[in-house]
């Protein structure tokens, strides 16, 4: 499945690119770097898991000025300590990354701030080690949601966003900035 992202990512950025003499006349490319925490709820009774800090990167493509395609992935690279109760002594890990291909609204709401909905296919995989016990377990979610945030255009190339994305039990909230072209 990992593979298949992966190409289907590609495909999507390569369009994106390939379409840039017609994409000009009906909006701009963007790039965004953004930054956060991913809290994942344990279904184990008994187990804690510390936020992760992620850093994530992302394309869009503008198909109206209020409406574009985005497509984005997000890596842990920071935090994700687990401990068990049941584990006395024993610690371990979670390693997540997320991918995504969104439809995204971005009405103005007042002056330069916009409200940003987004709706699409999201992909997590989490990844959990102990440390003595070779525990491994690893959790791939995948499914369609709709999520928000909000967006500030401080000038005609450079936005700042905040947004909160969940999908099951993994809750990402991320701040980051766009840079159009």
């Amino acid at each position: 499945m990992r593979r298949i992202l992966i190409i289907f990512t590609a495909a999507l950025i390569f369009l994106g690119f390939s379409l840039q003499g017609v994409a000009s006349a009906a909006g701009e490319h963007y790039v965004g770097f953004k930054t956060g925490f991913v809290k994942i709820d344990p279904e184990a009774a008994g187990v804690t898991i510390d936020a992760i800090i992620p850093v994530g990167v992302l394309y869009g493509y503008n198909l109206t000025p209020d409406i574009a395609v985005e497509v984005e992935v997000n890596f842990g690279v920071s935090g994700g300590d687990v401990e068990a109760s049941w584990l006395p002594g024993e610690s371990g890990e979670v390693d997540v990354w997320t991918g995504a291909v969104y439809i995204v609204a971005h009405p103005t709401i007042v002056d330069k701030l916009y409200l940003k909905l987004k709706a699409g296919m999201m992909y997590s995989d989490q990844n959990i080690t102990f440390d003595t016990l070779n525990v491994d377990e690893k959790t791939i979610e995948k499914d369609f949601h709709a999520w928000g945030g909000l967006g500030y255009k401080a000038t005609d190339k450079i936005t700042t966003e905040i947004e909160y994305t969940s999908i099951d039990d993994t809750d990402l909230v991320s701040i980051g900035v766009n840079y159009l072209f």
